[in-house]
């Protein structure tokens, strides 16, 4: 399992949302997605990697950087409620293994939600971004 696939089962399993690896959601639901910004359902939250800081080669951890983007109706509180309720959870969590991935801690990046716009149908979106410590047991870490 990835580290963002792992994300998306413990969200799922917070009460965020719910994952579906075949994306197979009812309108209403709140879908979890990994990198597929869906079409539907309407209300969604997207986990996706990008770049992050540099490892120590010496140890073996990795610090990825991910960003979790919450699209909600039109109303402009249901996504930011969302976002913050996952921003509340995750900041500062520590010590957590979802299906293999030994997550050492989550830090956000953002002091909360920060609004992304409407998508094409006029559904508010907002992200936020958190670096994640999780043990990469196939780095063997290399003295310098």
């Amino acid at each position: 399992m990835s580290l963002l696939t792992a994300l998306a089962v413990d969200l799922d399993n917070r009460g965020h949302g719910i994952y579906k690896p075949d994306a197979s959601f009812d309108n209403e639901e709140w879908g979890i997605s990994v990198e597929a910004l869906l079409i539907h359902p309407s209300q969604l939250i997207v986990i996706t990697g990008y770049g992050g800081a540099e490892s120590s080669s010496g140890m073996n951890y990795d610090m990825p950087r991910i960003q979790v983007r919450v699209r909600g109706g039109l109303d402009t509180t249901v996504s930011r409620s969302k976002c913050q309720s996952i921003y509340n959870e995750w900041h500062g969590l520590s010590h957590l293994t979802v299906d293999g991935e030994d997550i050492q801690l989550i830090i956000g990046l953002n002091s909360g939600p920060v609004y992304f716009g409407p998508d094409g149908n006029g559904r508010h979106q907002h992200v936020t971004n958190f670096e994640v410590t999780v043990k990469n047991p196939n780095r063997v870490g290399r003295s310098s």
